[in-house]
């Protein structure tokens, strides 16, 4: 096909697109949830304050000592939740649907960039890899969230490295942290360039 005489919504497509890239990016390798300031179990009996003065938090990938550094200090999350199975398996899915999810906005902008140069018809293209990312992100920030919500496995504390894992619903001891903002922010983006790469003009 040719070239569209009108490309205002391709143009806004590609930089909502790219935007959406980024925030992808950053909500995947920043922290997911972050330790209330004197912490403690739902039983009341562990405190967590050394690692809230050291900027402690949980990324998808495991534990970190200073959450906006580079590298693990505290455990991946194979050795995190090794004392609770069925969350290390969410945390599992949830690393390889992140991963999917930023290798197809980065297919899908690259193609949005093409169609503005020619063959429109690559807007279907970009609609469909805009429909599975929404899917993917979606199941992403949904297992971030249902830990955050949720007990999962039997047990009430499993130990890790050199601190303490709580299978439990996460709610009492953490708070969301910027990586799950960011990751709504990468959804609700796709969500919208999905309408947006649909619209003649």
């Amino acid at each position: 096909m040719g070239c569209c005489t009108c490309k205002v919504s391709t143009i806004i497509y590609c930089i909502l697109q790219c935007l959406s890239l980024v925030f992808t990016v950053l909500g995947t390798a920043f922290g997911q949830y972050k330790l209330k300031s004197d912490t403690q179990n739902a039983d009341g009996d562990m405190n967590w304050d050394g690692y809230v003065k050291d900027d402690y938090c949980v990324t998808l990938w495991g534990a970190k000592d200073k959450c906006y550094s580079g590298g693990y200090s505290k455990a991946s999350t194979k050795d995190f939740y090794k004392g609770c199975p069925n969350r290390q398996k969410r945390f599992r899915a949830a690393e390889v649907l992140s991963i999917i999810s930023i290798v197809l906005i980065a297919l899908a902008a690259i193609f949005g960039f093409i169609s503005l140069c020619c063959c429109s018809c690559l807007r279907v293209v970009c609609l469909i890899l805009g429909i599975i990312t929404v899917g993917t992100l979606c199941v992403v920030w949904a297992m971030v969230a249902d830990s955050f919500n949720n007990k999962h496995d039997d047990f009430n504390i499993a130990a890790v490295v050199d601190a303490n894992s709580y299978c439990g619903k996460l709610q009492p001891i953490y708070n969301y942290d910027a990586g799950f903002a960011l990751l709504i922010v990468g959804w609700a983006l796709q969500f919208i360039n999905c309408i947006i790469v649909m619209l003649p003009c």
